[in-house]
């Protein structure tokens, strides 16, 4: 591989870890925010557009969602592919046990 060929594949990666990183950031802030007030409101564009609120345990399990939907993107600073495919698959399971959990109670 050419020099420049590698720093254009370094420069890409960075710009997808800046950008990853930012949807870490917001996706974990929004958990913690459910978490912590213990209320959650949001809108959906299915169903006609409906109104959204959880209070409870079900918001605390819905923030937990979103933390562990945050921290999918980190994948993208590990260095080896098999790391990254493992990070991800421990939060898609860690995610899907919280859907599950919350859908249960």
């Amino acid at each position: 591989m050419e020099p420049e060929a590698e720093t254009d594949n370094r420069r890409d990666m960075r710009v997808a870890r800046i950008l990853a990183s930012l949807i870490s950031v917001v996706l974990i802030g929004l958990g913690l925010w459910s978490i912590f007030s213990g209320t959650y409101s949001g809108h959906t564009s299915k169903l006609g557009g409906a109104d959204i609120f959880l209070e409870g345990r079900s918001a605390v399990l819905g923030g937990c969602m979103y933390i562990a939907l945050g921290l999918f993107p980190l994948a993208f600073w590990f260095k080896l592919p098999r790391h990254a495919a493992w990070w991800a698959s421990v939060c898609m399971v860690a995610f899907l046990g919280f859907l599950l959990t919350m859908l249960n109670s």
